[in-house]
């Protein structure tokens, strides 16, 4: 073996030892549904929630940006509340238009025409901290805006309304018209 090729496989052996031993830290980030497919009827509210899992068991994951392709026929907000994720820890937010929590919403317009789809990515970047953020921890070099993406689709679907059946409404008049015969025997 020459010189070369042994200073060649000692720098090779060096290079994948750091890198065994210092991996980049891996963050996951999921839509709620994972499927990232919702549907609603016109004027309807939907949205999705989202779970971010921090596999690091050191550094800190602090989520800084999130994005979204365009919305039709609705109007669209985020909601994300950009989370700090510690070492080995995951954060789960299940959407919820009553307190405008999880990753984002869609209002569809009115008149949003049934089987219409929006769809794209969610994407979110993040940065590494060598420790609590709030404390002492400090961005980590090279590990700042690190991006996820997932898939998602909103689909416009048909009111849910219900149009009751001819009999549920006569078995209905005639209960109510029961209960006022009653009424008027116990009355008199």
């Amino acid at each position: 073996m020459t010189t070369h090729t042994f200073r060649i496989l000692l720098l090779a052996t060096t290079l994948v030892a750091s890198g065994a031993a210092n991996p980049a830290p891996v963050y996951e980030f999921f839509t709620l549904p994972v499927s990232g497919n919702i549907s609603g009827a016109p004027g309807q509210t939907i949205g999705w929630g989202y779970s971010i899992s921090n596999l690091d068991s050191t550094d800190y994951l602090v989520l800084t940006n999130l994005d979204a392709a365009t919305f039709l026929n609705g109007s669209a907000s985020g909601l994300f509340d950009f989370p700090i994720v510690a070492p080995g820890e995951t954060v789960t937010e299940t959407f919820d238009a009553a307190v405008s929590q999880g990753l984002y919403q869609l209002t569809w317009n009115a008149d949003a025409p049934v089987a219409f789809v929006n769809s794209g990515d969610f994407t979110v970047t993040a940065d590494w901290y060598n420790g609590n953020p709030f404390g002492s921890g400090t961005p980590i070099d090279g590990l700042t805006g690190v991006s996820l993406s997932q898939p998602y689709s909103a689909t416009v679907g048909a009111s849910t309304f219900a149009t009751p059946e001819p009999s549920a409404v006569v078995s209905l008049l005639a209960c109510l018209a029961g209960i006022a015969i009653r009424r008027k025997r116990v009355a008199s």
